[in-house]
């Protein structure tokens, strides 16, 4: 006899799911509150699906409802679904849906077992989707002896990008008002072993660029609160663990200014529940006393904060595409948020042909026994099909059959676990991903190497380190450039962290002070270069080594290419250092293992061959630390390189060092024309708006400058240009006696209100400004 099932709700999601439980089947009744609205999901071709009216309110007639069938789906708002559980313990039938379990229905659990019933939850996309692959991948790891030091899951409904053609770069199947409420939620997550909480009022303003593909440009902002995912999915190694939202860029910071200028309220207000003219409604809401065009931006840029101009302009814009400056009615719904949501709903639906998609991306941190880190992703991006072509968006999809994979599932036994559930466990994962992935749904896994989330590039002339003055930054290691004639004393010497370099001393010392260096020891040596032999670096190979240093020249070049071939070693080194010339082919082979630091040294003409180093680099990471050692000269093609890199690749930087050394005697001696005047101005007249997005979270800068050359101008001007409108600085660092210098950098970051720490140098002394003092001196 064929099972029947009750399925409650006229959502989007509602086809799929009867669709495939009738391919299998199984007998759907479909409730809804008319008998009009059920009659139309289950038109068509379907061979075992029938339509009722139902109100769930009414406890005696659902559960008579419920009754008639084996299990019952509840595709209705969540508040509901307790009511829903209630009735279908007294009948002593199963229940599944695709909402969080909310502490009324938790409460439920020991009566769902006292009756022999299974209630699935969670069993959507996210939820659902999401749970399978954490828990396959946790579950994989922690057998293999590994853990997971971090986990990352961010989930986007969204148009597709030839379809996010608004100011929000967002669309809606269905009322915005439960999007717009999201976004007033305080989210709480793990971060660094500790838990950080960010209030709903700073939510928006907390999101940060999220790279994924290079095709897409996401901003992600944490989700509610994420810490009862530690026990959730068995997880308690998790320092950081943070589940979020993905978003277009742009969208935080408009939805951010609702938030800003009582948009999203849901206080009533009189005024509103007549069909005024927008723009007088928006004057009484953000408190103008005109509703003049001026006015009204006059009152918004009082009420919210720009990250910069640009950034004014297009939410302006925004605002202006909405019709909040015109003379368009409203449609009187009693509350700013409704009025909002109202015009959203008529400008934001779906038109026909358009689609949407969903990006859902996992990170995992592994710490493995031997101490090796892995950073592994499980990606997945679905597109739905064109709206009015009669199939399914890619959210109706991913969120429909997966709750109908569960319900054959309990239908056949093959979930037999009774009370309150969700796909939490590998038990329960399992047979659902199985069957999902029959179906096309599955998430590809990737592996590299990596310390952190994303692999953290940084090019410096010094160690990975906070910035901090140059003329500190000594670390009281000076360099060793001959052999020690007592090898005790050497290998004493290395061991003590006194010892930074291993250059130009004899093979058998090299050997012998790698041998006797530990993993905390090898953290100090700052540099191994130059006739650094094969069989140190074999030794090297064997040691579980986290930041060395290691700069190649032409006579080490070989060792190095020897040796790289070993598993070990390459996984290991998460520091490398080399010259812009020398040193290229090596830097285009480990970009995925590198992930604490690389250095550039030196100079090179070839400025296709920077690109192509840094664009390697960038390609595999979101880089955070990032820099360059060179001289004056060579300084301007290298930062183009650098930025053009960077801006094509996704990155987006939080620290920034420069060390710039006078000019090679080549430049100095070059007629004008050569290939450094070539690279004047022009060429950065694009960066505010090409490049500006990568440096748009920069937080520190730091510049050592010691040089007098006819180049100071163009550095100083490149370097800006590069940099212009970053607007969260909070540390600078200009270890530089020049003011033209001081100056340029005051006005390519202008305003500097973000800034707590100035450092200014001058030829006799280093001058330090704490944040109480750092604001007066900027005004002045």
């Amino acid at each position: 006899m064929p099972h029947k099932v009750l399925l409650l709700g006229a959502g989007f999601v509602v086809r799929p799911t009867l669709v495939e439980l009738d391919k299998a089947g199984v007998h759907v009744t479909v409730a809804c509150r008319t008998r009009d609205s059920a009659k139309k999901l289950v038109a068509g071709d379907l061979k075992h699906a029938g339509a009722i009216s139902l109100d769930v309110n009414d406890s005696k007639a659902l559960e008579a409802e419920i009754a008639k069938n084996d299990l019952v789906i509840s595709l209705i708002p969540y508040t509901f679904h307790a009511l829903v559980i209630k009735a279908a313990i007294a009948a002593k039938k199963h229940v599944v849906t695709t909402s969080y379990v909310s502490p009324a229905m938790q409460e439920l659990d020991q009566q769902a077992k006292d009756a022999g019933i299974t209630v699935f939850n969670e069993i959507g996309l996210d939820p659902g989707i999401d749970h399978l692959y954490a828990v396959k991948t946790i579950d994989e790891v922690h057998k293999a002896g590994g853990k997971i030091t971090g986990f990352w899951s961010y989930c986007g409904g969204l148009p597709a990008p030839e379809n996010s053609d608004n100011p929000l770069g967002y669309k809606f199947s269905w009322s915005p008002r439960g999007v717009l409420l999201a976004a007033r939620n305080t989210a709480t997550f793990y971060q660094d072993n500790k838990t950080a909480e960010i209030e709903g009022k700073d939510l928006m303003r907390s999101a940060k660029p999220y790279f994924i593909y290079p095709g897409y440009a996401f901003e992600a902002y944490p989700n509610r609160d994420s810490t009862p995912y530690r026990q959730r999915y068995d997880i308690p190694e998790a320092e950081t663990l943070i589940r979020g939202t993905l978003r277009y860029q742009g969208n935080p910071s408009i939805v951010q200014t609702f938030r800003d200028l009582g948009l999203l309220s849901e206080e009533p207000q009189d005024y509103l529940k007549q069909p005024i003219a927008w723009k007088e409604a928006f004057a009484k809401i953000v408190g103008s006393s005109s509703h003049d065009v001026k006015d009204l931006e006059w009152a918004v840029s009082s009420k919210t904060q720009f990250s910069s101009n640009e950034a004014k302009d297009r939410i302006l814009a925004g605002l202006r595409w909405y019709g909040l400056f015109s003379d368009d009615k409203i449609e009187p719904r009693g509350t700013p948020l409704d009025v909002l949501c109202a015009t959203l709903e008529k400008k934001q639906q779906y038109e026909q042909g358009e689609r949407d998609f969903v990006m859902l991306q996992h990170k995992f941190e592994i710490t493995w026994q031997d101490g090796r880190k892995e950073m592994r992703t499980s990606t997945l991006a679905e597109y739905g099909e064109p709206e009015g072509s009669g199939g399914y968006s890619a959210m109706a999809k991913l969120v429909g059959v997966p709750c109908a994979v569960a319900v054959l599932l309990v239908l056949n036994g093959k979930i037999q676990q009774k009370g309150v559930l969700a796909p939490v466990t590998p038990e329960l994962v399992e047979p659902i991903r199985l069957e999902l992935k029959e179906n096309g749904a599955q998430l590809p896994t990737r592996q590299n190497f990596a310390s952190s989330s994303f692999i953290t590039i940084l090019f410096t002339s010094s160690p990975p380190a906070r910035l901090a003055p140059h003329k500190q930054d000594n670390m009281a290691l000076d360099s060793i450039t001959t052999p020690l004639k007592n090898k005790t004393a050497t290998v004493a010497a290395a061991t003590s962290k006194t010892f930074p370099y291993l250059d130009h001393l004899a093979a058998e010392l090299q050997i012998e002070i790698a041998k006797n260096l530990g993993k905390e020891d090898l953290r100090s040596l700052r540099r191994v270069s130059h006739s650094l032999a094969k069989n140190t670096f074999e030794v090297f190979a064997k040691k579980n080594f986290s930041n060395l240093c290691c700069c190649f020249n032409r006579q080490s070049l070989e060792n190095v290419r020897s040796i790289s071939a070993t598993p070990d070693f390459v996984r290991h080194v998460k520091s490398i250092s080399f010259y812009a010339g020398s040193g290229y082919k090596i830097a285009l082979s480990w970009p995925e293992f590198i992930s604490e630091s690389v250095e550039v040294r030196g100079r090179t003409a070839n400025d296709m061959r920077l690109k192509n180093i840094f664009a390697n680099f960038a390609k595999h990471g979101s880089a955070k630390y990032i820099g360059l050692s060179t001289t004056e000269d060579f300084f301007v093609p290298a930062i183009h390189a650098m930025a053009v890199a960077l801006a094509t690749s996704g990155h987006f930087v939080e620290e920034l060092r420069c060390s710039i050394d006078k000019p090679s005697p080549y430049a100095l001696n070059t007629p004008a024309g050569a290939w450094h005047y070539s690279w004047d101005l022009a060429k950065f007249t694009a960066f505010p708006r090409v490049a500006k997005q990568s440096w748009m979270n920069l937080r520190a800068i730091h510049v050592v400058y010691q040089s007098a050359g006819k180049f100071t101008y163009q550095a100083a001007s490149a370097l800006c240009a590069v940099i212009h409108g970053a607007n969260k600085v909070q540390d600078l660092v200009l270890d530089t006696p020049f003011r033209r210098f001081h100056e340029h950098i005051g006005r390519a970051l202008t305003p500097l209100h973000s800034v707590k720490s100035l450092t200014l140098g001058n030829p006799e002394e280093v001058l330090h400004f704490d944040s109480s003092q750092v604001r007066a001196l900027l005004s002045s």
